[in-house]
Protein backbone atom coordinates (compact mmCIF):
# COMPACT_ATOMS: atom_id res chain seq x y z
CA UNK A 1 0.00 0.00 0.00
CA UNK A 2 2.14 2.87 -1.24
CA UNK A 3 1.21 6.41 -0.39
CA UNK A 4 -0.25 7.90 -3.58
CA UNK A 5 2.24 10.76 -3.39
CA UNK A 6 5.21 8.42 -3.26
CA UNK A 7 7.06 7.44 -6.36
CA UNK A 8 9.13 4.36 -6.88
CA UNK A 9 12.80 4.95 -6.13
CA UNK A 10 13.77 4.36 -9.77
CA UNK A 11 11.28 7.01 -10.90
CA UNK A 12 12.59 9.51 -8.36
CA UNK A 13 16.16 8.72 -9.43
CA UNK A 14 15.28 9.40 -13.08
CA UNK A 15 13.72 12.73 -12.15
CA UNK A 16 16.87 13.63 -10.22
CA UNK A 17 19.05 12.70 -13.21
CA UNK A 18 16.97 15.06 -15.38
CA UNK A 19 17.53 17.91 -12.91
CA UNK A 20 19.91 20.40 -14.53
CA UNK A 21 19.84 23.53 -12.40
CA UNK A 22 20.02 24.54 -8.77
CA UNK A 23 16.45 25.81 -9.05
CA UNK A 24 15.23 22.42 -10.28
CA UNK A 25 17.24 20.72 -7.53
CA UNK A 26 15.59 22.90 -4.87
CA UNK A 27 12.13 22.06 -6.28
CA UNK A 28 13.08 18.37 -6.28
CA UNK A 29 14.22 18.53 -2.63
CA UNK A 30 11.05 20.37 -1.55
CA UNK A 31 8.93 17.74 -3.31
CA UNK A 32 10.83 15.00 -1.48
CA UNK A 33 10.29 16.73 1.85
CA UNK A 34 6.55 17.07 1.24
CA UNK A 35 5.92 13.57 -0.03
CA UNK A 36 8.46 11.34 1.63
CA UNK A 37 11.16 12.57 3.93
CA UNK A 38 9.01 14.39 6.47
CA UNK A 39 6.73 11.44 7.23
CA UNK A 40 7.80 9.59 10.36
CA UNK A 41 7.55 5.86 10.86
CA UNK A 42 4.54 6.39 13.13
CA UNK A 43 2.69 8.42 10.51
CA UNK A 44 3.53 5.90 7.79
CA UNK A 45 2.57 2.94 9.99
CA UNK A 46 -0.78 4.52 10.87
CA UNK A 47 -1.74 4.29 7.18
CA UNK A 48 -1.42 0.51 7.44
CA UNK A 49 -3.19 0.38 10.79
CA UNK A 50 -6.30 1.81 9.14
CA UNK A 51 -6.70 -1.56 7.41
CA UNK A 52 -5.87 -3.60 10.52
CA UNK A 53 -9.26 -4.60 11.91
CA UNK A 54 -7.90 -5.81 15.24
CA UNK A 55 -7.32 -3.53 18.21
CA UNK A 56 -4.11 -2.38 19.84
CA UNK A 57 -4.34 -5.22 22.36
CA UNK A 58 -4.13 -7.74 19.52
CA UNK A 59 -1.33 -5.75 17.88
CA UNK A 60 0.60 -5.88 21.16
CA UNK A 61 0.12 -9.63 21.40
CA UNK A 62 1.07 -10.26 17.77
CA UNK A 63 4.11 -7.98 17.82
CA UNK A 64 5.22 -9.02 21.32
CA UNK A 65 5.53 -5.30 22.18
CA UNK A 66 3.82 -3.57 25.11
CA UNK A 67 0.62 -1.75 24.09
CA UNK A 68 1.65 1.53 25.78
CA UNK A 69 5.00 1.40 24.00
CA UNK A 70 3.19 0.89 20.67
CA UNK A 71 1.04 3.99 21.35
CA UNK A 72 4.20 5.98 22.02
CA UNK A 73 5.76 4.75 18.76
CA UNK A 74 2.67 5.52 16.70
CA UNK A 75 2.32 8.97 18.27
CA UNK A 76 5.99 9.79 17.62
CA UNK A 77 7.02 9.92 21.27
CA UNK A 78 9.38 6.97 20.90
CA UNK A 79 11.55 5.82 18.05
CA UNK A 80 11.36 2.04 17.62
CA UNK A 81 14.55 0.11 17.02
CA UNK A 82 14.91 -1.93 13.84
CA UNK A 83 13.64 -5.17 15.40
CA UNK A 84 10.49 -3.48 16.70
CA UNK A 85 9.79 -1.98 13.28
CA UNK A 86 10.07 -5.47 11.77
CA UNK A 87 7.85 -6.97 14.48
CA UNK A 88 5.18 -4.29 14.04
CA UNK A 89 5.20 -4.82 10.27
CA UNK A 90 5.01 -8.58 10.59
CA UNK A 91 2.21 -8.32 13.16
CA UNK A 92 -0.18 -6.61 10.76
CA UNK A 93 0.63 -8.77 7.76
CA UNK A 94 2.78 -6.45 5.70
CA UNK A 95 4.88 -7.75 2.83
CA UNK A 96 8.65 -7.64 3.00
CA UNK A 97 8.63 -4.69 0.56
CA UNK A 98 6.21 -2.75 2.77
CA UNK A 99 8.43 -3.49 5.75
CA UNK A 100 11.43 -2.21 3.81
CA UNK A 101 9.59 1.10 3.29
CA UNK A 102 8.95 1.28 7.03
CA UNK A 103 12.62 0.58 7.74
CA UNK A 104 13.59 3.35 5.33
CA UNK A 105 11.19 5.74 7.10
CA UNK A 106 12.90 4.84 10.36
CA UNK A 107 16.37 5.38 8.85
CA UNK A 108 17.36 1.75 9.35
CA UNK A 109 19.02 -0.61 6.94
CA UNK A 110 16.65 -2.47 4.67
CA UNK A 111 16.25 -6.24 4.69
CA UNK A 112 19.26 -7.66 2.88
CA UNK A 113 18.90 -11.14 1.38
CA UNK A 114 22.64 -11.85 1.67
CA UNK A 115 22.49 -11.39 5.45
CA UNK A 116 21.52 -14.69 7.15
CA UNK A 117 19.29 -13.12 9.78
CA UNK A 118 17.59 -10.83 7.27
CA UNK A 119 17.11 -13.77 4.90
CA UNK A 120 15.15 -15.57 7.62
CA UNK A 121 13.12 -12.41 8.26
CA UNK A 122 12.30 -12.13 4.55
CA UNK A 123 11.29 -15.80 4.64
CA UNK A 124 8.99 -14.99 7.58
CA UNK A 125 7.25 -12.24 5.62
CA UNK A 126 6.89 -14.44 2.55
CA UNK A 127 5.43 -17.27 4.62
CA UNK A 128 3.40 -15.02 6.94
CA UNK A 129 5.04 -16.28 10.11
CA UNK A 130 4.16 -14.67 13.41
CA UNK A 131 6.79 -12.81 15.43
CA UNK A 132 6.88 -15.75 17.81
CA UNK A 133 7.37 -18.23 14.93
CA UNK A 134 10.08 -16.02 13.43
CA UNK A 135 11.93 -15.85 16.73
CA UNK A 136 11.72 -19.63 17.08
CA UNK A 137 13.12 -20.03 13.55
CA UNK A 138 15.94 -17.57 14.22
CA UNK A 139 16.80 -19.34 17.48
CA UNK A 140 16.65 -22.74 15.77
CA UNK A 141 19.20 -21.50 13.22
CA UNK A 142 21.47 -20.03 15.88
CA UNK A 143 20.64 -16.43 14.96
CA UNK A 144 19.68 -13.57 17.26
CA UNK A 145 15.87 -13.40 17.74
CA UNK A 146 14.04 -10.10 17.32
CA UNK A 147 14.51 -8.02 20.43
CA UNK A 148 10.87 -7.18 21.06
CA UNK A 149 10.67 -7.44 24.80
CA UNK A 150 8.03 -5.34 26.46
CA UNK A 151 10.48 -2.45 27.09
Amino acid sequence: MMNKLEKETDDVYEILLDTDSTEELMIFIKDLEKTYLDMSFGEHYRQYLDNFREGHQTLARLSQIDKDYIYQIINGKRRPDRDKVIALCLAIGMTDRECIRCLERSNYGILYAKNKRDAVIIYAFKNQLSVLELNEKLDELGLKPLAVSKR
